[in-house]
């Protein structure tokens, strides 16, 4: 079967889409796979032997609205579709550019399956009110119908499930995941040094708004001079927060920028935090439960299903003193650590095995469009 898949971003140093990125290459180990999506220049590249990648070149509006344009849209799709003939359709994302790809394809008459962690406009917001708004405007305007129009909706976790009932979706749940042997081959790097004792706290993910990394970071300025061994990591692209940064600058805060290694990082980390204001079904926090990390996270989106039986800590987003006190309680209680981290890698492995779960997403593609 051969897949055009369309991704928003694709293994840029600064913008990323691991699950459409994750999906694209596990779905090549058994199929061709075309992939359409951004780049700085238009390009195309042959990572792999059944996955190509066809970059356009977009206008990119940053944080808080993080939304490309693109203006030559519609001619790719109906260009990639007359040459290479794919037998199915994958939409990576709602709300954003990719979705608009469904218009195009349903005027030629293909059968078009979308895959999303959330609903923009509907149940994540970013913490701007003014793009807020503008985002449940053009949801209800514009992005629901276009999603409306698809002939399945694949929902990354049953967080979604509501929604997608009340959007009269066409809808299937079906996890994302994680390659553990992968995963687990990956050694932690060399170029960081634990000292005995020391707590190591961690956070992966872009240093933007809506990821609340600014919350834990202050927080972390208030505990790092009570504790010598306590230690707080972020890992992300950096160029575009550097101005923000220079209020946390402490021999026991660390930005590392972007790194390659974040398997291995995250073994390193005793605790990890997510405090993001919305999310979908986070990769980041997927990692450092297969690490074995305690978990606390806030109470938004899929990290609500990841961490559903007691398999990590929540706090409220964007309260630093539920942040501050939850966090402290863990590094307070090191058995609670421990424990944590052995349930979260459980959970893991039973439910978010990334090659069965993209094995059902192939069938979801395949008898979609053997549908008439």
């Amino acid at each position: 079967m051969k897949i055009l898949v369309v991704v928003p971003y694709f293994d840029e140093p600064h913008r990323w889409m691991i699950s459409g990125q994750k999906t694209a290459f596990e779905l090549a180990r058994h199929h061709q796979v075309v992939v359409l999506t951004t780049g700085v220049k238009a390009a195309v590249e042959r990572p792999v032997p059944n996955l190509t990648i066809h970059r356009i070149k977009d206008w990119f509006i940053p944080d808080p609205v993080n939304f490309s344009i693109i203006p030559g849209l519609y001619g790719a799709v109906r260009r990639l579709v007359r040459t290479e003939s794919p037998d199915a359709f994958l939409i990576n994302k709602h709300m954003f550019w990719s979705s608009l790809s469904i218009w195009p394809l349903k005027r030629m008459g293909k059968k078009v399956v979308v895959q999303t962690d959330t609903f923009p406009g509907v149940n994540w917001f970013p913490r701007s009110k003014l793009v807020g708004l503008v985002m449940i405007i053009y949801a209800r305007l514009v992005g629901n119908r276009i999603m409306k129009a698809a002939d399945k909706v694949v929902l990354l976790h049953e967080g979604l499930v509501e929604d997608a009932k009340r959007l009269g979706l066409n809808y299937t749940v079906i996890h994302n995941g994680l390659e553990l042997d992968k995963f687990d081959a990956v050694a932690a790097p060399s170029d960081l040094k634990k000292k005995p004792g020391d707590i190591w706290v961690g956070y992966v993910g872009r240093l933007e708004s809506v990821k609340g990394w600014y919350d834990l970071a202050t927080v972390a300025m208030k505990m790092v001079g009570k504790r010598p061994n306590l230690h707080f990591f972020f890992a992300g692209p950096k160029e575009k927060a550097e101005e923000a940064l220079k209020a946390f600058q402490h021999p026991q805060i660390h930005f590392l920028g972007s790194r390659k290694d974040v398997a291995g990082l995250d073994k390193m980390f005793d605790i990890f935090v997510m405090p993001s204001l919305s999310e979908g079904l986070s990769n980041a926090i997927m990692e450092a439960m297969a690490a074995g990390c305690a978990c606390l996270v806030s109470n938004v989106g899929g990290n609500k299903i990841l961490l559903d039986k007691n398999e990590g800590l929540f706090f409220e987003p964007g309260n630093l003193g539920d942040l501050e006190t939850k966090l402290l309680g863990l590094i307070n209680d090191p058995v609670k650590i421990k424990e944590l981290g052995r349930l979260a890698r459980a959970k893991i492995a039973e439910e978010f095995d990334l090659s069965v779960n993209v094995e059902k997403l192939a069938e979801a593609l395949k008898s979609t469009s053997a549908t008439r």
